[in-house]
């Protein structure tokens, strides 16, 4: 049954989008769960099966794409190779009990799914717009789909042509995957998956959370507090001298760069809105994390823990590295020493840790106190500023919580990832070791959630009991000092207030994604680009201005350059490509065509930059094949 539904696929594109996006989502980690019997319940199984499936087939597909060449049919090879694991009758969990908290998970799935399709690849009457922190990034992630699908295997660095593509980029080569069974363009099917990855990290963290305090209802709340807790940025609304709704437009109130002291995003802000490679990162170290505590006592589960985290490159290095690090940790504090096998799968990251280690062992600093003040109270003052009131919530629960199953193991987790940044930095660009931060509010929130709903007493979430074990306990006669202090009401004000203040940042940061509007691509840009597609060759190379989002990026050709710290970001040197595109573009013909052979180039696209007088364009050997608006393109004519 399984393998006609391939070979419908297969035949009919559109139907081959469902397909490909039913075995890359789900199916593919179904079967391997059944195979190999794994001992999973029914939430388990779900976050398992999506995170497996899109890891595993994205891997698949890239090893037979080394020895059968990147197609449609080494797709379908894939997921045909999958349903022959179905050679048993194996029937769907009924997630029944979980209900309500797959409820919780849908609206997680259908707030960032309207943020993102509200902001991100819209339509306007100028062109394609992208808002918020999506200006700068989504096209990149574009990028390395369409050029992927336009033939480029092995995959190259889109704006640096040439350099083989070493970045954490297999969650768009998995959207490539997709767009590629179903013959569609991957931009909306990064949005879809950038929505499903925050619902999956949403059941990730409840499951960890509930294996922990063995409270459904604790769980839910750390869920919702990792994802739309954030610090004190809304602060900054103070310094401006705009209305509030228009300064809201204009500018993030999360990670603001115009503020001195918010410097930090929270997880909704970059780590699920924009940074791809969190979004899918993020939930498989969550449940790599679970596995090996629940693997403690279930071999099968550590080794399939490990396989996912050996997995997890080059989905994302930071999550990764993380993970190395929180494995070590709890290895050492478990005290379970039979539990080293965990690490046996991470093998497999190997080609391309390797890979990465090569071209980016000159970016390893050690580099103190990140981008805090260096004074003590500056120090703190700027992490309390950005953590906000749920990090603070999480060190009062880590005093106060005496009984919480694994203590020692959040509190070493929270000072590992707070320390890393703080210590290091293997990032040319400083900044980016703030995801590490994110991570560490994961160690933050379980306890978080446990102070707000045990010490103030707060029924939240009225998720079922089935699953209600030992309650978490505090210190004897705390919880009844505290309620008598309190008294009925202030307890729960308390609670409102405190969950007000901590996600007022990231909802104001969402509310910038959605109002933003800035133009990414003009419609003259969008023509160039359907006149590139149509009409170069996918291996053609353009010379473009040093600077983000180009209709190559939509065409998937690969140009020689783009902003230079982003190119500095992927541990490439701009400084030669940077030289000689300015004698390109200006300098005399015979100059621009020797420097065009020598990186492979044909096509010259100027959008108004740089302004000279681009002798180019009056060189008999070149020829104008696109012009509209302010967008131009010569090609060297064929001889």
């Amino acid at each position: 049954m399984l393998l006609v539904l391939v070979a419908t696929g297969y035949l009919f594109p559109l139907f081959g989008l469902f397909v490909a996006s039913a075995y890359s989502l789900f199916l593919a980690g179904f079967l391997l769960a059944a195979f190999f019997k794994l001992e999973l319940n029914e939430l388990e199984l779900l976050v398992f099966s999506v995170l497996a499936s899109v890891l595993v087939s994205t891997h698949a597909v890239n090893a037979l794409s080394f020895v059968f060449g990147y197609s449609r049919e080494n797709l379908f090879l894939v997921f045909g190779l999958f349903s022959l694991l179905a050679f048993k009758r194996t029937s769907l969990p009924d997630f029944g009990k979980h209900k309500k908290i797959l409820a919780y998970a849908a609206l997680v799935f259908l707030f960032v799914l309207g943020v993102m399709a509200a902001s991100t690849w819209k339509e306007t009457p100028n062109g394609m717009a992208n808002g918020g922190w999506n200006w700068s990034d989504f096209l990149v992630h574009v990028s390395f789909a369409t050029t992927i699908n336009a033939g480029i295997f092995p995959p190259q660095t889109p704006f640096f042509a040439g350099a083989p593509l070493v970045a954490h980029y297999f969650s768009d080569f998995h959207s490539a995957i997709t767009a590629k069974a179903g013959g569609v363009f991957p931009a909306h099917i990064m949005l879809f998956e950038q929505a499903l990855y925050a619902a999956v990290l949403f059941l990730s963290v409840f499951l960890l959370a509930e294996f922990l305090t063995r409270d459904r209802k604790t769980a839910a709340l750390a869920a919702f507090l990792l994802l739309f807790a954030g610090g004190f940025g809304y602060l900054a609304l103070a310094d401006t001298q705009e209305p509030w709704l228009d300064a809201i437009t204009k500018r993030s109130y999360d990670n603001n760069w115009d503020h001195e002291t918010f410097k930090i995003p929270s997880v909704l802000g970059t780590g699920i809105l924009t940074h791809r490679s969190t979004t899918i990162g993020f939930p498989v170290l969550v449940l790599v994390l679970l596995f090996f505590l629940r693997g403690l006592k279930n071999e099968k589960l550590l080794w399939a823990g490990g396989v996912l985290g050996g997995l997890m490159l080059p989905f994302g290095y930071h999550t990764f590295i993380a993970l190395f690090v929180l494995l070590g940790l709890f290895f050492l504090v478990s005290g379970k020493w039979s539990s080293w096998k965990v690490f046996l799968p991470f093998a497999l990251a190997l080609p391309f840790a390797l890979a990465a280690f090569g071209r980016g062992t000159g970016s390893f600093k050690v580099f103190l106190g990140w981008l805090a003040p260096k004074d003590p109270i500056g120090f703190v003052t700027f992490y309390v500023a950005n953590f906000g009131l749920v990090f603070l919530a999480g060190l009062v629960g880590l005093l106060l919580l005496v009984k919480m199953k694994h203590k020692t193991l959040l509190a070493s987790g929270m000072a590992a990832m707070f320390l890393i940044p703080n210590l290091f930095s293997f990032t040319p660009i400083e900044w980016d070791m703030n995801r590490f931060f994110s991570i560490m509010m994961l160690f933050a929130v379980i306890p978080a959630a446990a102070v707000l709903r045990e010490v103030l007493g707060v029924r939240i979430f009225a998720a079922d009991n089935s699953s209600r074990r030992k309650r978490i306990a505090v210190p004897s006669g705390f919880q009844t000092r505290i309620a008598l202090l309190l008294g009925k009401w202030i307890g729960p004000a308390t609670f409102s207030i405190t969950i007000a203040l901590s996600v007022l940042s990231p909802l104001l940061v969402s509310a910038w994604f959605v109002t933003s509007d800035l133009g990414a691509l003009s419609k003259a840009d969008m023509a160039a680009a359907e006149w590139i597609s149509a009409n170069t060759n996918a291996k053609d190379v353009f010379v473009t201005e040093a600077f983000i989002n180009m209709p190559t990026d939509v065409a998937g050709r690969l140009r020689l350059l783009t902003f230079t710290p982003y190119v500095r970001n992927y541990t490439l040197d701009p400084t030669e490509r940077e030289n000689d595109l300015e004698k390109i573009y200006c300098g005399p013909g015979d100059e621009s065509i020797s420097l065009m052979k020598k990186h492979g180039a044909k096509y010259i696209l100027h959008r108004g930059s740089p302004q000279c007088e681009r002798p180019y364009t009056k060189d008999s050997r070149f020829e104008k094949v696109f012009a509209q608006d302010n967008v131009e393109i010569h090609g060297i004519k064929a001889t």
